[in-house]
């Protein structure tokens, strides 16, 4: 290796690969270059570990293990380290010796417990390390984990409710649940069942009425007519956040294509529209603006622009509802 990649974790690195390649004398000599450094102990332990593991020297794999569980067994960090080489070396000799494996395997096991035993509580660190992926189906590595965190345990009883619709936020850390159920809220919502699966964690069940479509299409219709009123009394303000885009687009449909049909004012528009800073209600205008363009109800008077008096249904007696 050249000067500049010889960083620690390459020289640790260097003699794993090595040996899992099966050039035993070149991983003898970077071992020996790797335990001349002052890399921590227990990192030092973990490669004499499985250095003669990946190299088939099963006797000599098992006795570090052993010096090394014994040599770091008051410090649980160093002792999880150690651990995580027997896996490895569980690993390194399944293909070839399937009894040793599963020595190695049971010693993983006694190691991680221990280091249970002494406060190791980083279930996460256990299930994302890829030192133990070979043993993740192993009901006692399942167990420890449940040992450390235990798992949301629920009894439910479901029904169908067309009345409802409800959303499950499960085992959700609480400083993300926050999050979540701010968002849930603000789509109308509320929380319906809570469990504290853990101190750091919850899970929520929200429930939210069920609106049937003929009732959306119902109220849309209405609102819409509100709206339209509203525009021709000349009091516009609670009218334009109804022309902003929204999931259910019916409301600002049926309002964009009624403006020019009920005799609304275009001018409110056309003025509403440079100032307007929303840009999903500034292309609802415009479209409004296009309604009465394509019905041919602009009238022009100097620089304003009107619907015509015929057009309104004045003088004749109409009444726009």
């Amino acid at each position: 290796l050249g000067k500049e990649l010889a960083t620690p974790f390459i020289l640790q690195l260097h003699p794993l690969v090595l040996a899992r390649l099966g050039k035993a004398e070149q991983a003898q000599s970077a071992l020996t270059k790797y335990l001349a450094t002052s890399a921590p102990a227990s990192h030092k332990s973990s490669v004499r570990i499985q250095v003669p593991a990946w190299l088939g020297e099963l006797e000599q794999a098992s006795q570090q293990l052993e010096l090394a569980a014994t040599a770091h067994a008051q410090n649980v960090d160093d002792l999880y380290i150690v651990a995580c080489a027997a896996a490895m070396s569980s690993q390194a000799v399944r293909a070839k010796d399937t009894a040793q494996a599963d020595k190695f395997a049971d010693r993983t096991f006694d190691l991680l417990r221990q280091c249970v035993g002494q406060g190791y509580r980083n279930a996460e660190n256990l299930k994302a390390a890829h030192h133990f992926a070979s043993l993740h189906t192993d009901p006692r590595l399942i167990a420890i984990l449940e040992g450390i965190e235990p798992p949301a345990r629920f009894a439910a009883l479901w029904r169908a409710d067309v009345e409802y619709e409800s959303k499950l936020l499960a085992a959700v850390p609480l400083d993300k649940s926050l999050a979540d159920l701010k968002s849930l809220l603000d789509l109308g919502y509320r929380p319906f069942a809570l469990t504290v699966d853990a101190p750091s964690a919850s899970s929520f069940v929200l429930h939210r009425p069920l609106v049937p479509d003929p009732a959306k299409e119902k109220l849309a219709l209405e609102q819409a007519a509100a709206a339209v009123t509203l525009l021709r009394m000349n009091a516009p303000e609670r009218v334009w956040p109804l022309l902003q885009h929204q999931a259910d687009p019916r409301l600002r449909s049926y309002l964009v294509s009624r403006l020019a049909a009920y005799g609304v004012e275009p001018s409110s528009l056309i003025a509403q529209l440079p100032i307007e800073s929303d840009v999903s209600r500034r292309r609802a205008l415009i479209l409004a603006i296009g309604e009465f363009a394509k019905a041919g109800l602009f009238t022009q008077r100097g620089g304003d622009f009107s619907l015509s008096p015929v057009l309104r249904g004045e003088g004749r007696g109409e009444r726009l509802c």
